[in-house]
């Protein structure tokens, strides 16, 4: 799995029991939030621009 392919890495997580929000298209990649426990939301994003 690369460490840039959200798709994967939502599926990955979702396994250990993450839980996620609805991901969102942006002009510079897709983005969608990630609840952990205590109910604190971390993003995550797959960025669609050139890596420098």
């Amino acid at each position: 799995m690369r460490g840039d392919d959200l798709t994967a890495t939502m599926v990955m997580l979702a396994e250990a029991g993450a839980t996620f929000g609805p991901v969102h298209d942006e002009r510079w990649g897709r983005i969608t939030t990630m609840t952990i426990p205590g109910g604190a939301l971390i993003s995550l994003y797959q960025p669609s621009h050139p890596i420098p």
